[in-house]
């Protein structure tokens, strides 16, 4: 799993950049009725990778790739697949067994409680891009579908 790393190394400084660039973001998603991460990552001027990074950084989650993803099974036994799309969550499983909670959007604390409630088990948290977690999602329905 990809390490979360700062976009800049100043500590605080990038912190507080980060933090007024999300009260702008909400302010402005809020205004234009649109989705507080898209807004973000516009404002970010960062290509998908580097916002996860950046995401991962602000909330301490370590971040996955694409690859990584589909490197996971899919454990919709514990969450549903129908769930993990409405939720933009996900339970899956490494090839070592090592059970993740994959969010999409770290800002949805009610999502990432709601699955944790539901687990009742030990998970490691981590992130990744929303058009990450949605193309994957979108694989497995069409798996799901050819059954």
């Amino acid at each position: 799993m990809s390490s979360a790393q700062p976009v800049s190394s100043h500590g605080t400084d990038m912190e507080a950049t980060f933090s007024q660039l999300v009260a702008n973001a909400r302010r402005e998603a809020l205004s234009a009725n649109r989705v507080l991460l898209d807004v973000l990552q516009e404002s970010s001027g960062l290509d998908n990778q580097a916002f996860c990074a950046q995401l991962g950084a602000a909330f301490s989650y370590p971040t996955l790739a694409s690859s990584e993803l589909y490197a996971m099974s899919p454990r919709f036994d514990l969450i549903g697949y129908v769930d993990s799309s409405a939720r933009g969550v996900l339970v899956a499983e490494t090839a070592d067994k090592e059970c993740w909670l994959v969010l999409a959007d770290p800002f949805d604390g009610g999502s990432e409680a709601w699955a944790l409630r539901r687990l009742q088990c030990r998970v490691q948290v981590g992130i990744a891009h929303p058009a990450d977690l949605r193309a994957f999602l979108a694989r497995q329905e069409d798996q799901l579908s050819a059954m």
